[in-house]
């Protein structure tokens, strides 16, 4: 949603205010030497699907002065094989990935965005290797001949969701059937098994309150075996460990998001959540 009334002094939590493109330069606007100016406030976040992900933000005001109409503005997600410092990056270049893009609108002085929400958009993932996970607001700066893509805010993202793992072309075997876990994420279980293409999936978990929860997901593998992705369906009312009475079947009951899982080989996966959580999975080994 975007909302567009006078903006009013508040605490905030960050202010991001940077005039640097994808390469050292500097710029003058209309003679002068000052740039549209963001307040950043709230959270940033991603949430990757499969080929799609949904990136997020609280809130944004132009608090430019004086007043300016800013130009188009993006809502980003990149991926960079050392964590994005901004300026005085050594031998400042941008050689990332752009993994998705939201346009948002322009705003002017005085005014904001809030509660953006790309809803579910295209993912492009990187090539293979590791990357640290940033979200940048870009600007089309208008004052430059034909335009020109600035950052004019960053967000970078630490563990689970950065930094994470892209592995090569899965080798096309069958992954190990059994329990897997990720050794620094205690306490989740993933229990896997794959019969002609179809795999079916149970997760160990816990709630936010630390009641514990379990899902099961099943559906085909996609990529030549490589990928499987199914909504983590709830299930209540089932026969209770010292039941003899077996009329209580358990029935669904909603879901909390899709799980995915790309296989890296028949020993490693790397497992996506909902809320963004990532896990780096293995068998249990006992």
């Amino acid at each position: 949603m975007r909302n567009r009334t006078p903006w009013m002094a508040k605490v905030y939590l960050a202010i991001f205010a940077f005039a640097i493109g994808f390469g050292a330069a500097s710029v003058a606007r209309a003679g002068s030497d000052f740039h549209s100016t963001f307040l950043v406030s709230g959270s940033w976040n991603y949430y990757v699907s499969g080929d799609k992900v949904v990136l997020t933000l609280d809130r944004v005001d132009n608090i430019t002065d004086p007043r300016w109409i800013s130009g188009e503005l993006w809502l980003e997600l990149w991926a960079f094989p050392v964590p994005y410092s901004g300026l005085g990056q050594a031998n400042y270049q941008q050689q990332g990935y752009k993994l998705a893009s939201y346009a948002l609108e322009r705003v002017e002085t005085g005014y904001y965005l809030y509660a953006i929400n790309s809803g579910p958009i295209p993912y492009n993932a990187p090539p293979p290797g590791t990357y640290y996970i940033t979200s940048l607001l870009i600007e089309n700066d208008p004052s430059i001949m034909f335009g020109s893509r600035w950052p004019r805010a960053y967000f970078n993202y630490s563990p689970p969701q950065s930094p994470i793992t892209i592995a090569p072309p899965f080798p096309g075997a069958t992954p190990k059937a059994g329990l897997w876990w990720d050794p620094n994420q205690i306490g989740t279980g993933y229990t896997i098994n794959i019969n002609h293409g179809v795999a079916v999936v149970a997760v160990y978990s816990y709630q936010v309150d630390g009641a514990p929860v379990w899902y099961l997901a099943s559906g085909p593998m996609a990529n030549n075996g490589q990928t499987f992705s199914a909504p983590l369906t709830k299930y209540f009312g089932g026969p209770c460990i010292g039941c003899t009475d077996n009329d209580h079947l358990p029935t669904p009951n909603g879901n909390d998001g899709n799980i995915t899982i790309v296989f890296n080989s028949s020993y490693s996966a790397t497992v996506f959540l909902p809320e963004g959580r990532v896990a780096h999975i293995v068998p249990a080994d006992f």
